[in-house]
């Protein structure tokens, strides 16, 4: 069974846990759905609603629900009694000085591995970006007219899935404009794919496509603009998962729209800002998810978001917009 604490993620999930932990409860048994319902503490409220969403979806007789409560509390028996037998090596197992040093050294080698492999994923980034804008790159920097962009591309996480067909591979990176680090365009994304390899350029992939290429569209001011008071919107493609909701013509404008009022209250500082959605829609009209200023989740935003008039859809979905802020050169009151 999956083990509780693979989904005790903390209660404000960051994108990656949160995609992981969907795509993972996807992939449950039925006993493992039934033993999760049975345990609601064990679980943060928004891992345990995907939970419920989709064993609701499994559409399970009331006989069937009793028979796995009876098998997940024999299963839990009989996991009590191993481990019992366990304990009584435990001692000898840790004393033994050749494990800390074995996984000390480990370490060093995985984390030079991954050093090596995060300098290429840098400049894999930069190369993908340079392409689909139309620049050039050198190494991981992106040479725009009159600016530079480098990329530094960081590992969180490559889970495989249960049954190894597929493996979720989640990166995150870093921006660097004329040699100085932007937090505030610091952000992460997702590949899966059959292979590790394969799951990480996807990865790098959806990040171009997602994040940087607005992040070049702000600094050349290429592309497609959107006026929001004192602001410019670079916007970013909208992205869902799951089933298609109702028509998006138009939605772009309507969140900006919406967020006007209060934008200037929401950015404080000079130089670029980030607003990152990543939106769960249930059809009862609820709205959860990731709310981001400038690479940090922010309550206000939320708030702000859970009042826009998201579309419809026949079941829940996810929705991911990105946007680039830069101040506008003839910068009036917000409308």
């Amino acid at each position: 069974m999956l083990g509780r604490a693979e989904l005790l993620f903390k209660a404000v999930p960051t994108t990656v846990e949160y995609t992981e932990v969907e795509a993972r409860i996807a992939r449950m048994t039925e006993a493992e759905l039934v033993d999760m319902d049975e345990h609601p503490d064990d679980y943060e409220p928004w891992a345990l609603e995907l939970g419920r969403v989709e064993l609701a979806k499994r559409n399970l007789a009331p006989e069937r629900v009793g028979e796995l409560r009876r098998e997940n509390a024999e299963e839990a028996a009989q996991e009590t009694r191993a481990r019992e037998r366990r304990t009584a090596w435990l001692w000898i197992k840790f004393a033994a000085l050749a494990i800390p040093l074995l996984i000390g050294g480990l370490k060093v080698v995985s984390n030079a591995l991954n050093s090596r492999e995060e300098e290429r994923l840098s400049v894999a980034c930069a190369q993908m970006l340079a392409k689909a804008t139309g620049e050039a790159s050198s190494d991981e920097t992106v040479k725009l007219e009159g600016h530079s962009l480098a990329t530094r591309a960081t590992i969180e996480s490559v889970t495989p899935s249960q049954n190894g067909a597929r493996v979720l591979a989640g990166i995150q990176v870093a921006v660097d404009v004329d040699g100085q680090r932007v937090p505030a365009l610091t952000s992460g994304s997702i590949g899966i794919d059959s292979t590790r390899e394969g799951a990480l350029r996807i990865g790098i992939e959806e990040w171009v496509a997602g994040v940087g290429v607005p992040m070049v569209n702000a600094l050349t001011g290429k592309g497609e603009t959107l006026r929001v008071g004192a602001f410019v919107a670079h916007p970013g493609p909208i992205g869902i998962r799951g089933p298609m909701p109702e028509l998006l013509d138009g939605l772009r404008e309507t969140i900006l729209r919406d967020l006007a009022p209060d934008l200037s209250r929401l950015l404080s500082g000079s130089g670029l800002h980030a607003l990152s959605f990543m939106v769960v829609w249930h059809p009862d009209g609820t709205v959860h998810g990731e709310f981001r200023i400038d690479g940090e989740i922010s309550d206000p935003l939320k708030q702000l978001a859970q009042k826009v008039k998201w579309p419809k859809g026949q079941d829940t979905y996810i929705l991911k917009q990105y946007y680039v802020l830069a101040a506008a050169t003839d910068a009036g009151p917000p409308r």
